[in-house]
């Protein structure tokens, strides 16, 4: 039930509403580094950085080397291949029968206090990154533990986020100079529908968002 000249009808319109809703809006379109610096102190909680750290971890379990025994054994070939230079995560595929084996033994970010062992978790964020640990004997497994990247808590600084705090300012003032434009119009218009009687006062309303 349309036509190509409802649409064109329609099309000018809408450019004629775009037209009256830019001439009439006033809006804020440029925003200071005082103004930025200031809506940044005030929202700093937004850009808080968390202690976490990227690992790796050989993982030597007893029950798939029948005991301690010879699970120790296979510790001490893994970590004599370390000492001559080899790769981490080359000796983790070859030697650790982890979840991440196959990976390498590497484990995304990681937060204080996400493992169940604790002298493991302590390690990640006291040892020197790229620094292998001391051999950990956990209640199933030999585990030593790399850590590959560490993230220490604090704050994204102001300069990496000032363009995007100004380009969210711009949209969010576009956005509520567009909403005023649109209430000022409905407390001078009056808006009726088909449904209503002949004669009777038009309904004030204000179209959903």
């Amino acid at each position: 039930n349309t036509s190509l000249r409802k649409l064109k009808t329609q099309f000018g319109s809408n450019e004629m509403a775009m037209l009256y809703m830019g001439q009439t809006a006033k809006v804020k379109n440029d925003f200071t580094k005082e103004e930025l610096q200031e809506w940044y102190d005030k929202n700093r909680e937004q850009y808080r950085i968390e202690l976490q750290a990227k690992w790796q971890q050989l993982h030597i379990s007893y029950s798939k080397h029948g005991g301690k025994a010879g699970a120790a054994k296979v510790l001490g070939e893994a970590i004599e291949k370390l000492r001559n230079g080899a790769d981490f995560g080359e000796v983790c595929r070859e030697f650790s029968d982890g979840p991440k084996a196959e990976a390498g033994g590497f484990w995304d970010w990681t937060k204080p206090d996400s493992l169940a062992d604790s002298r493991v978790d302590r390690a990640l964020f006291e040892l020197p990154v790229g620094t292998i640990s001391q051999p950990f004997e956990t209640d199933s497994a030999y585990v030593l533990a790399r850590v590959v990247e560490r993230q220490e808590a604090g704050f994204t600084p102001f300069s990496e986020v000032e363009a995007s705090i100004k380009s969210n300012l711009l949209q969010t003032a576009r956005t509520d100079a567009a909403s005023k434009v649109i209430d000022d119009l409905l407390t001078r218009s009056s808006i009726w529908t088909i449904f209503d009687k002949p004669g009777q006062p038009g309904i004030m309303t204000k179209p959903s968002s």
